[in-house]
């Protein structure tokens, strides 16, 4: 035989030591494993995966720069201001990680992404001349110093089409890789200040 339970408005479901509001109740109400939907838990599917639910984090006028928090994590941050832009990292927690687009190269200012105080970006990234000399130069970021990727002229890779992201590896430490797209004699985008 099936039955209903019906509870006043503000009750809980009590099964042992576990209670269950009516706010969490909804919360499981109408979801289906595997798939995310606002305001509900998301469970794994049936081969045990979870589903990533990305989003993108659009930029803001250069003098306003966007605060990422750890909650962004895995979105897709786009740089799609001519007058640049500017995201500052959360402070770093492993496993945290950041995509960064570049849609429009900055025609002014630059295109920036910056550490939080004490954290520091490790790792590599490659930059590709688009113009007649098609040479390719890798630049390394050292972990301890580099606290910045400066996207301030078309050497720096601040052109359309680039990609980067940046993970952290520790609770003072971003680990970054990507390409990206430059003309002239290409130079280092890492900032130690």
């Amino acid at each position: 035989p099936s039955a209903v339970l019906t509870l006043a408005s503000g009750g809980s479901v009590v099964i042992g030591s576990a209670a269950m509001s009516e706010a969490d109740l909804e919360m499981l109400d109408g979801i289906t494993a595997g798939t995310p939907l606002a305001s509900k838990v998301v469970t794994a599917d049936a081969s045990n995966l979870i589903p990533h639910n990305r989003h993108v984090i659009a930029d803001a006028a250069f003098a306003s720069p966007v605060s990422l928090t750890a909650i962004q994590s895995g979105g897709m941050c786009v740089f799609d201001e001519t007058a640049g832009a500017i995201f500052t990292l959360p402070a770093a927690v492993a496993g945290l990680y950041y995509d960064f687009v570049i849609a429009v190269a900055s025609s002014s200012n630059s295109h920036r992404v910056a550490c939080t105080s004490g954290d520091f970006i490790l790792g590599s990234i490659m930059a590709h001349a688009t113009d007649d000399t098609g040479l390719s130069s890798a630049y390394a970021a050292n972990g301890s110093t580099h606290l910045a990727i400066q996207l301030d002229s078309d050497a720096t890779g601040r052109l359309a089409g680039g990609k980067f992201r940046l993970t952290a590896i520790s609770g003072s430490q971003w680990v970054i890789s990507g390409d990206l797209l430059a003309t002239g004699t290409v130079a280092t985008p890492f900032e130690t200040s």
